[in-house]
């Protein structure tokens, strides 16, 4: 599933999501965060 276009913000942000509207994201317990940010850290 694809989320519709948005309207482009002006500035130099990027935002990331672990999961769509409605979902949860797990944190695991050893990393004291989200398994997906724990990724994004790690690149």
């Amino acid at each position: 599933m694809t989320r519709p276009p948005e309207k482009l913000r002006p500035g130099g942000a990027a935002i990331l999501f672990s999961c769509s509207a409605g979902e949860k994201a797990f944190e695991d317990p050893e990393l004291k965060h989200g398994v997906f940010f724990h990724f994004v850290i790690e690149g």
